[in-house]
Formats: structure tokens, C-alpha cells, sequence
């Protein structure tokens, strides 16, 4: 009963959003459901690639053991703090109130699947035009990646969702309104997914440098007395940045510690920061897809030498040299996927220009730049790029054979 009324209710709200346009319900229905048919393959048929072992596992058998708690246990068995098991602690909450119902967290995490190619659309409008954000929409819909990720009892979608939220209120502000809710929103976005994932801490920071160097840049053209930014840029900009650097001197003084990265200090300490960073490579540096041995991080001329090196490995791994199990075959689809859609990128420079290349170097350079130094494996590696893919599809200029407007 549970399990039906959660599909309906996350149907009906789906068709809501695409009620407008057929082009647009289509191929968001069909994410539902191909993400809600996976997760019943993957519970009934045959188990996907991180359900029985590692996270899933440990965020189920957590779930049911905080829904049987008393109220006041599970409630102060929250832990914000720790992603790793805040979710956990969701999953329980749902399991409280409709019982075991396995396929109910299941289907929450189909409708945010859902969510994120909605908001790839939406942002590919932006950046685009609608025929281009209606094939965004389809390439989302369809990606073995989200369908995998977003399928089983994993974080990920939750992470994916906030970052593509954070991209497409970003892009608005870019783009069309200039105004402050859209840049709060945008880091509100960002937080939202680093609570789910620690490492997502390098999108708040890409966003705050670049509030920060536009605060510099309006200021330096009113002295100067140059053209600038509208009013409401110039108001919504000193605001934002008003409220933000309080919070972020705070949170250094305080020692704020962030899930998987420690404490903020640290991430401006070079030595402290080179232990983190060696540590966290080198544990991750175990199992039959740990990246070759020439890629360990021991010290800072290592995160300096091999960065470079490790980025391919994070966006494109598993090479066929890596390959030694028919799972890392399949898994070679998804790095083939990544190869042409940087390709065509690449292929159509010229295309990414302007406010197109903000949205790299403020959401793709830092957060790549992390997930290249903290991964040390490609199954971990193909996990984390799912959480941006979004942005990936969202300014692939050109689909093939198409021609999209600038």
C-alpha cells in the first residue's frame, strides 16, 4: 500500500512539472520509471554493482535499526554532521512511518532522480535553447550512470540533485536575473549536497571565490568610476557577500569540521592539508580497481606531479589496461560515455564561452580538482562523477548531427 501510494504521489507531482509540454513529460516520466523498473531489477533479479556490499548495506541495515528505536533515540541519533549516516537516518525516518517497505526509499530516490533531469533541462534552457535542453533531458534520462546510481539505497542522487540545483540557480543568476535569492539559493544548493558528501565543500568554496572576486571587481569599477553592474547586481552582491564571509570567518575560527575533509583550518594549512590528502588517497587505494601504484599520493610534490594524471583516471577510468574482471568491462561503458562527451566539448570550443566557462571553473575546476585527489579507485571514481554529470550534459554544446545555437 505504502509502495503504491509513494509511486503515485511521486508520479503526480512529476506530471505536474511536465504538464505544460509533452516534449518535457516524456522523457521525465520515462526517468521515473526506468529509474523505479532498475531498482526492482536490482532488489528482485539480478543486484547492481554497490547494493549488497559497502554503503547500501550499511545505510539499510542502519535504517531499520534506528525505525526501531524510541522516538527520543532516534531523534538524537541524528547526525548532521556525518552524511555517511544522516542518510541512514532518512531512510529510517521513512521506515518508521510506513513500516519495512523496502521499495519505498527506493522510489524517493527515483523521483529526485527524476528531479535532477528536470532541473538538467531547465538549466540547458538556460544555457542553450529548449531543443537543446529537451535532448539534455533525454541523454539525462537515459545515462547508465544515473540510472544506476539513482536506483539503489545510496546518497548519491541526494548529492547529485543539490549540485544540479545549485548549477541551474547559479545559471539563472548569471544569465537572467543578477539577483541575491538566486545566488543564496545557489549556495544554499551546494551546502545542501555537502551535507550528503563532505568532498562537495570545493562547489561552496568555487561559488564563494567567485562572489568574493565579483564584490572586488564592483567596488574597484565604482571607485574607478567605470561602467559596471546594475543596481540590484551591485546590492544583491554586497549582501550576499555581507552575510557569507561573517559565517566563513566563523566557521575557520570555530574549527568547523566537514565529513571527509576535517576541519576548515586544515584546508589552509599546506602541511595539514598534504597529510589529509595523502591519507585519504592512500586509504582509498585497495581492491582489484585501485589505480595503478605510479598514481599513490605520498607527500605534496606527489599532489602536485600526479594531479594531472589522476584527473584522467577520475573522469575517464577504467582504461582497458585496468580491466581484469568482466565487471570492469561493463563499467568501461560509462568512461566511454565521459571520453565523447568531452570530446564533442572540446571539439566545440568555441560554443563554451562567456558565462559557459564560469560554470567550469566554478563548479567543475574545484570539485574535479577534489575528487581527483581523494579517489584512488574507479569504482569510487565513477560514483563521484555522477554527482556532477548534470553539468556535463548540461553544456555539451552538440549532440550529434545537430546544431545548436549559440
Amino acid at each position: 500500500m505504502a509502495t503504491a501510494a509513494t509511486i503515485l504521489a511521486s508520479g503526480l507531482l512529476l506530471a505536474v512539472l511536465g504538464a505544460r509540454k509533452r516534449a518535457v513529460l516524456y522523457p521525465l516520466m520515462a526517468a521515473f520509471g526506468l529509474r523505479i523498473f532498475a531498482a526492482l531489477v536490482n532488489l528482485y533479479v539480478v543486484e547492481f554493482p554497490g547494493h549488497r556490499w559497502g554503503d547500501a548495506t550499511t545505510f539499510e541495515n542502519r535504517a531499520w535499526m534506528l525505525a526501531n528505536l524510541e522516538w527520543k533515540a532516534f531523534v538524537d541519533a541524528l547526525q548532521i554532521g556525518d552524511p555517511y549516516f544522516a542518510y541512514g537516518w532518512i531512510v529510517g525516518l521513512i521506515y518508521r512511518v510506513v513500516g519495512h517497505a523496502i521499495l519505498v526509499p527506493h522510489i524517493l530516490n527515483a523521483f529526485l532522480g527524476a528531479l535532477v533531469v528536470y532541473y538538467v533541462f531547465k538549466t540547458t534552457r538556460i544555457l542553450w535553447n529548449e531543443a537543446a535542453a529537451v535532448r539534455a533531458m533525454w541523454v539525462a534520462a537515459l545515462f547508465p550512470s544515473f540510472l544506476h546510481y539513482h536506483s539503489i539505497l545510496l546518497r548519491e542522487v541526494w548529492v547529485a540533485l543539490g549540485f544540479t540545483l545549485s548549477v541551474y540557480f547559479f545559471a539563472r543568476y548569471l544569465y537572467e536575473t543578477r539577483s541575491f535569492y538566486d545566488a543564496l539559493l545557489s549556495l544554499s544548493a551546494m551546502g545542501f549536497a555537502t551535507l550528503f558528501h563532505g568532498g562537495m565543500i570545493a562547489g561552496v568554496l568555487g561559488l564563494l571565490l567567485y562572489f568574493f572576486w565579483l564584490f572586488i571587481q564592483l567596488w574597484r569599477d565604482l571607485t574607478l568610476r567605470t561602467a559596471g553592474a546594475s543596481r540590484e547586481e551591485f546590492v544583491s552582491t554586497n549582501l550576499l557577500v555581507g552575510i557569507t564571509l561573517p559565517l566563513l570567518v566563523y566557521a575557520l575560527l570555530a574549527g568547523t569540521d566537514i565529513n571527509k575533509v576535517g576541519d576548515l583550518q586544515g584546508l589552509i594549512q599546506p602541511e595539514t592539508f598534504t597529510e589529509r590528502a595523502t591519507q585519504v588517497a592512500q586509504a582509498r587505494m585497495r581492491g582489484g580497481a585501485s589505480y595503478p601504484e605510479l598514481l599513490s599520493l605520498r607527500g605534496a610534490s606527489d599532489i602536485v606531479v600526479k594531479t594531472v594524471p589522476r584527473t584522467a583516471y577520475f573522469l575517464f577510468s577504467p582504461f582497458p589496461w585496468d580491466v581484469n574482471k568482466s565487471v570492469h568491462a561493463v563499467a568501461m561503458i560509462d568512461s566511454i560515455l565521459y571520453v565523447f562527451m568531452f570530446y564533442y566539448i572540446f571539439k566545440r570550443w568555441g560554443y563554451i564561452e562567456g558565462n559557459k566557462m564560469l560554470l567550469i571553473v566554478v563548479f567543475l575546476v574545484p570539485i574535479v580538482l577534489a575528487f581527483s585527489i581523494g579517489s584512488s579507485n574507479f569504482g569510487a571514481a565513477m560514483r563521484h562523477r555522477a554527482k556532477i554529470a548534470s553539468l556535463i550534459i548540461c553544456i555539451f554544446p552538440v549532440f550529434p548531427a545537430v546544431q545548436v545555437d549559440k
